[in-house]
């Protein structure tokens, strides 16, 4: 039903060519950060909410979902508008050159349903992860509608708190891939006559915006989640990538090759402690991981250090 109206609504629109993507930063701004916000102030008041003696939304001891679902949301709110900023910084992006392409109304409305849909499935994996924990002889499709409701207390589209974070996450992925697409469409256009002008700080904020929405995905409070954890692990590597492709269009000095050692060391190491941890965790296991867990990142990075240094390496 909720893909159903979101296609509607961009069917409307681009029937009438109104754009959907927006370029005020006020709307973009509230839109995010009240979607993200009210998402969890919804689930504490349905906290005490306890069908059949489970809770809609914990609220206590280890298992307390509401610190960890504001985290992620708030920086994934951050992380979408810094992009959302970065592209609009960019003298000519959002008008003139958005403009400039062939029936781009029509593209940026159609990122909207497919936006939802990858909302959708996200929401469905976490009810697909929740209902394997009360029943493993059955997919979640094979039970009638009252007992899968039983089963995926929490993670259901009836509860507000879900249906709020499905809007949130709709607004944030076409919010951040519009601003991408936006930028890598810009960026192909100007390689001829030069890179485009991004503001640094704008970029190193979208950056680590980005890193940090991923590593609190990889944070004990999210562990809970399948879903989510599963974004850490696959989402980090391609940020990681992707920051040290987009930092080294600017023109090489020290600062943005230091800068490049820096997230990329500093966030690959975080990444290998957090995977490893997580992975103790799920485990069960006691104390901490032993030191030859992290071997590989270690290896790793006295590698790394050694072709810094033939990088860096001035030869007169």
């Amino acid at each position: 039903m909720y893909y159903a109206v979101v296609f509607a609504f961009t069917t409307c629109f681009t029937t009438f060519n109104i754009p959907l993507y927006p370029v005020n930063p006020w709307v973009v701004g509230s839109i995010l950060l009240g979607l993200a916000v009210a998402a969890p102030i919804a689930g504490r008041f349905e906290s005490r909410r306890q069908p059949d003696g489970q809770a809609v939304y914990c609220t206590t001891g280890k298992a307390n979902r509401f610190p960890g679902h504001l985290l992620t949301n708030l920086l994934g709110a951050m992380a979408a508008f810094a992009l959302w900023g970065v592209a609009h910084s960019v003298p000519g992006v959002a008008n003139t050159f958005a403009e400039s392409l062939p029936n781009f109304n029509i593209a940026f409305n159609l990122m909207l349903p497919v936006s939802a849909a990858a909302a959708y499935l996200f929401v469905r994996w976490q009810q697909e992860d929740a209902f394997r924990k009360h029943d493993r002889n059955h997919k979640i499709d094979q039970v009638n509608s009252s007992d899968r409701e039983r089963k995926i207390v929490g993670f259901s589209l009836s509860h507000w708190h879900q249906r709020l974070n499905f809007f949130h996450l709709v607004f944030v992925t076409f919010v951040a891939s519009m601003s991408g697409a936006l930028l890598l469409a810009h960026g192909m256009q100007a390689t001829r006559v030069g890179l485009p002008a991004v503001s640094w700080w704008l970029v190193i904020a979208a950056i680590l915006a980005t890193l940090a929405f991923l590593f609190a995905c990889g944070a004990p409070k999210s562990r809970d989640s399948r879903a989510v954890y599963i974004t850490f692990l696959t989402g980090t590597p391609a940020a990681l990538g992707g920051a040290i492709l987009w930092l080294s269009c600017f023109r090489a000095n020290a600062v943005r090759d230091a800068t490049m050692v820096a997230v990329a060391g500093i966030g690959y190491v975080i990444f290998c402690v957090e995977a490893v941890f997580a992975d103790w965790a799920r485990d069960n296991k006691r104390g901490r991981p032993p030191l030859h867990y992290f071997v590989p990142m270690a290896v790793a990075i006295v590698i790394a250090v050694l072709l810094g240094i033939a990088y860096f390496a001035k030869v007169d």
